[in-house]
């Protein structure tokens, strides 16, 4: 409820009259949210389940569709609570670390001419993804593969690189797209993303590649149930694959000791406007998971378009670049 409104009701309020508000709190600001906060009014709170529309299939089938009952879609989504600070992003990644059937495998790449020929020996066995993170400053770049066979999507290779200039990233990326034979490439799209896209667009490389804004706002519709959520990609993309580690559909090697590192720390809360923020810091992995996720699963997220590099705008909020758009500039020799 727009705070203009509260102002003119609350002398009605005040003079003896009675006040029915329903709706969800826009996040925790406003005259809404602090009344819901107010021991003095009388609180009713209805979650999803409260629903005379909903069986108990229904709910079961949400239940698994955005993650259990402690996955932070499910929490705020179904049981109508704000996250806390504190609360896990991935809170079923532990159950999603098994003795996968093929070997996992890292290579460090500490300088720009220690690369060379270091690419890996085990290949693919399904459809191939990549997801980049790209590092600035003192932060690393990190380069995951992964693959999806028999429907169980997983990571089998990461790249980290430290101390690669980015002409040298663009370069290895385009060198691994071409050895490994990938479907697609995310790239996360901001600050030291733009320049590497930007290389990898242009001739000679010419890359398809899928910049990736995680500020820019998505609709993301579970499989299985009637529930468009809407919310920035980075939290989209996170309770989707929140969602399917839960179900087993997105599995890791155990001994994947970095992500465990990482996702076993990664937290999640909402910020005074309502907007979902993620922990930061040790978090490099997980973003270039992220964007390898969100390529390889388009028909899950619905979003505008804009038309993307060359004319692509960094401050382009709320839009996502369309590998689609690429692969026609190709063609078309543009």
């Amino acid at each position: 409820m727009p705070e203009a409104a509260w102002q003119q009701l609350h002398p009605a309020v005040k003079a003896g009259g009675r006040l029915w508000t329903y709706g969800v709190p826009n996040g925790v600001r406003g005259s809404f949210f602090r009344q819901t906060r107010n021991a003095a009014w009388l609180h009713v709170h209805w979650p999803r389940s409260y629903n005379p529309g909903m069986s108990s299939a229904d709910m079961e089938r949400i239940r698994e569709a955005l993650g259990g009952r402690s996955s932070p879609a499910y929490i705020h989504n179904v049981l109508g609570v704000f996250c806390e600070s504190n609360d896990l992003a991935f809170p079923a990644f532990a159950s999603a670390l098994v003795p996968l059937s093929h070997p996992y495998g890292e290579t460090d790449v500490v300088v720009a001419s220690a690369f060379g020929d270091g690419l890996g020996s085990r290949r693919p066995v399904g459809a191939t993804w990549m997801g980049v993170d790209l590092g600035f400053s003192d932060d690393p770049t990190e380069i995951v593969l992964w693959e999806d066979v028999d429907a169980v999507f997983s990571p089998w290779y990461r790249y980290h690189l430290v101390g690669v200039p980015y002409d040298r990233q663009a370069s290895i990326i385009g060198k691994l797209a071409e050895v490994w034979h990938v479907d697609g490439i995310g790239v996360d799209a901001g600050g030291p993303g733009l320049p590497v896209v930007h290389m990898l667009c242009s001739p000679p490389a010419k890359v398809l590649v899928t910049p990736v804004w995680f500020q820019g706002w998505v609709n993301w519709s579970p499989p299985g149930v009637n529930m468009p959520m809407r919310g920035t990609l980075k939290a989209m993309v996170s309770a989707a694959m929140a969602a399917d580690m839960f179900t087993g559909r997105v599995l890791f090697s155990e001994r994947d000791l970095k992500r465990q590192e990482e996702y076993g720390q990664h937290t999640v809360g909402q910020t005074n406007t309502g907007r979902t923020t993620f922990s930061k810091g040790n978090d490099h992995v997980i973003d270039a998971d992220r964007c390898a996720y969100f390529v390889a699963h388009p028909e899950m997220f619905a979003y505008s378009l804009e038309s993307p590099y060359p004319e692509f705008r960094a401050e382009g909020f709320g839009c996502v670049a369309n590998a689609a758009f690429y692969g026609r500039e190709l063609q078309e020799g543009a």
